[in-house]
Order: C-alpha cells, then sequence, then structure tokens
C-alpha cells in the first residue's frame, strides 16, 4: 500500500478532486490522504517549535489527576507502565511559595525525604531563608542533603507572565541539551529525592518539564506534587 506523508502532499488542496491522486490509489489511501490534509493546518506552529508540537501537546496532557489518592503522577507511555512500581523511584516535586522554610522542612521530613535538588537558576530569594547557602544550613541541621544544579534552571524564567510559551521553550531546552536532562537524573537515587523551584504547583514550575523529560529519556519514576 502507498502511504503518503504531510511533505509529500504540499500544494495540494486541502479538498483534493480525483485528479489529485495516482490512478493506483485505493479508496482507503484517499480516505487517507484526505484525513492528512485536513489536518495539516492544525500541525503548523511558529518558528523552530513546529519539529515539536507532537512533544508539547504530549507532554501538555501528560499530567493527570489520580482521584483516589489526591495527588498528581505524571502520565507515560504505554511500554514504562509495562515497568513493576516497585521497581520506580519515587521523586518529590515540591515549591517554597507561601510556605516558611519551618514548613517546609516538616513537609520534607513527613514525606521521609533525604535529598533535596535545588533547580533553580539563579539560587537567591528575597524570602528568609531559602537562598542558597541558608537553605543548605536548615535542611543539613534537619538530616537533609542539599544540592544546587543550576544548570536545570529555566533560562526563560522571566518570560513566566506567559507560563505556557516559557513552559514550552524551557521544552525545547531540553530537547536540544539531553546532557542536563541525565545530569539531574543521576542525582535521583532509591532514596527518596525531592525536586525544588519556587511556584507551589507543579503544572506553573518548570521542574514538571524536566521531570516529563526524564520520563521521557527512559528514567522509572513515580512523580508526587506537594502542593
Amino acid at each position: 500500500m502507498v502511504r503518503y506523508s504531510p511533505k509529500d502532499l504540499r500544494g495540494i488542496s486541502r479538498k483534493p478532486s480525483n485528479a489529485s491522486f495516482p490512478n493506483h490509489s485505493s479508496p482507503k489511501v484517499r480516505a487517507r490522504v484526505t484525513k492528512g490534509l485536513r489536518a495539516l493546518p492544525k500541525q503548523r506552529v511558529q518558528s523552530q517549535k513546529g519539529n515539536l508540537i507532537n512533544v508539547i501537546k504530549d507532554d501538555r496532557k501528560s499530567v493527570k489527576r489520580n482521584k483516589s489518592h489526591g495527588v498528581r503522577r505524571i502520565g507515560r507511555t504505554r511500554r514504562r507502565e509495562a515497568i513493576s512500581t516497585r521497581n520506580r523511584v519515587t521523586v518529590f516535586s515540591v515549591g517554597y511559595e507561601k510556605r516558611s522554610i519551618s514548613e517546609l522542612i516538616n513537609v520534607l521530613r513527613k514525606k521521609g525525604v533525604i535529598t533535596l535538588l535545588d533547580v533553580r537558576k539563579l539560587p537567591v530569594s528575597r524570602k528568609s531563608g531559602f537562598s542558597k547557602n541558608g537553605l543548605r544550613l536548615a535542611l543539613q541541621t534537619s538530616g537533609i542533603a542539599y544540592r544546587h544544579i543550576g544548570a536545570a534552571g529555566n533560562p526563560y524564567w522571566r518570560t513566566k507572565n506567559n507560563m505556557e510559551d516559557c513552559l514550552d521553550s524551557y521544552r525545547l531546552y531540553l530537547m536540544r541539551r539531553p546532557s542536563i536532562v541525565n545530569m539531574v537524573s543521576a542525582q535521583i537515587h532509591h532514596g527518596k529525592t525531592a525536586i525544588l523551584c519556587y511556584e507551589r504547583r507543579h503544572d506553573d514550575c518548570h521542574r514538571s518539564v524536566l521531570l516529563q523529560a526524564m520520563i521521557r529519556f527512559g528514567k522509572a519514576l513515580s512523580v508526587v506534587s506537594i502542593e
């Protein structure tokens, strides 16, 4: 059977006549071509993100509500769903927005977190206790290891007034730099780990995109958002 890709269909009318198809085309092929033509405008996006439109759509739909447990878990592909739950590494996603340092530490201790990965581009804050040195000291006093991974920060954080574009830009940034994803993945071991940034809601922060990228790269994670 002859297959036609969108690239092969450039210049053909969206409502093709019989003359638009080769003589050997079957009704099934014509139907498939027609369907592809109608879908073409939906696949066009501006600038260089065009090649990543399917990845972006998948990521936007990947966060699902687990109603029975009341937590958010990151969606996975069918192949990865076959991995046994006991083989997954639990990682927590947490933001310090509207939290004090003592509240954050209490939440982490209740979850059994032993390592906190700070993925802010710049580990400074106007909130007391949340700049790099103060946060490290407070966590170490409570028996929690602290590591800052500045390379995993979002270089587009100044555009977060448009959150969708901000996260899409970061998604593209990670796809061009897989070494960053691998570097963060290597820091997540079987001991419980938490990923920290500012935004309290998981979906509003670049850490959600980072964790999705790790799962796509093959890291077996069970992601739990602390909101």
